[in-house]
């Protein structure tokens, strides 16, 4: 796995997922799998609960994920719904970014 810089654009900071695991390329694969079954999941609740307390909990349960792994733009995203005071406020940004990193996950599950 080729690491990327937290700046810019990157959808996983590899170099942070690495320092977190020890570089140990069979605990990386085991926590993108972990992330991918749970937390996608758990976004997917997100984006469709109109339940404001509800969508503000999964939020920072997913930030608090996003940031462990290194995505830092989808933890961003979700930074945002876990303060949103509005129950409406629009998911769509976070949903894109959600969907960025599963698409990330998938890559990097099968480059392994």
């Amino acid at each position: 796995m080729e690491a990327e810089p937290r700046g810019g654009a990157a959808v996983i900071d590899l170099r942070h997922l690495e320092r977190q695991t020890g570089g140990e390329a069979a605990l990386i694969r085991e926590v993108l799998r972990i992330f991918a079954d749970a937390v996608i999941t758990d976004g997917r609740r997100l984006i469709a609960s109109p339940d404001g307390p509800v969508r503000r909990d999964l939020a920072h349960k997913i930030k608090g994920a996003a940031l462990g792994i290194g995505a830092f733009p989808l933890a961003d995203e979700a930074g945002k719904l876990a303060r949103a005071s509005d129950d409406t406020t629009d998911a769509g940004a976070f949903a894109s970014a959600l969907d960025v990193v599963q698409a990330e996950i998938v890559r990097l599950l099968h480059s392994a």
